[in-house]
C-alpha cells in the first residue's frame, strides 16, 4: 500500500486494493483543504526560507494600543473637580484642595482645626492620620505652605498668604 499527501496542491493519492481505505482517504481528502488552512499560515513575503508557522490556539492576541485621557484644564483659581467614592464621601485630600480653592488658608489653621471646620461645615468627619497625610502631600505639591509653632505643632498656610 503507498499513500501521498501533498500539503501545498491539497492531492491525496492511494494506491490500495482496499475499498474501505480508500473510502476513508477520500474523507480525509475532503478535510485536507480545512485543515491547511486552519492550521498553517503561509505569508509569501515573509524573509522566513519559506517556512510556514503552524497556528496554535495558545499564541497570544496582539495587544490593542491604550487610549490616553485628554488633559482638562483648569483655569486660574477654579475650583477643582471634586471626586467621590462609591459612598458618596469626598476624600480627605479633595476635600482640603476645596478649602485651599476657597482661601480657608490665607491663616494658618492647625490639623485638629482643620479636621474640626470640615466636621462641622461639611459634615464629613476624617481620621488624623487621613487629614495629616492628604495635608503633606498637598505641602509637596507647593499648594500649602507649613511652620511649626511655639507649641511644635505644624500649622498649614495658603503659599501667597506669608
Amino acid at each position: 500500500m503507498k499513500i501521498d499527501i501533498d500539503l501545498s496542491s491539497g492531492k491525496l493519492s492511494v494506491e490500495s486494493s482496499e475499498e474501505k481505505l480508500k473510502e476513508v482517504l477520500s474523507q480525509v481528502e475532503l478535510f485536507l483543504p480545512v485543515l491547511k488552512t486552519s492550521l498553517v499560515d503561509h505569508d509569501p513575503d515573509a524573509d522566513n526560507g519559506g517556512v510556514e508557522k503552524v497556528k496554535k490556539e495558545s499564541d497570544p492576541k496582539p495587544a490593542r494600543p491604550r487610549r490616553r485621557k485628554k488633559a482638562k484644564e483648569n483655569g486660574i483659581g477654579a475650583t477643582p473637580k471634586i471626586r467621590k467614592n462609591s459612598s458618596g464621601r469626598i476624600g480627605p485630600k479633595a476635600a482640603l484642595s476645596d478649602l485651599i480653592a476657597k482661601d480657608y488658608f490665607s491663616a494658618a489653621k492647625n490639623p485638629s482645626q482643620i479636621r474640626d471646620h470640615l466636621k462641622h461645615k461639611t459634615g464629613t468627619e476624617y481620621s488624623p492620620q487621613e487629614i495629616a497625610v492628604s495635608l503633606v502631600r498637598l505641602m509637596r505639591d507647593g499648594k500649602l505652605d507649613r511652620n511649626q509653632n511655639s507649641d511644635n505643632v505644624y500649622e498649614y498656610t495658603n503659599p501667597s498668604a506669608k
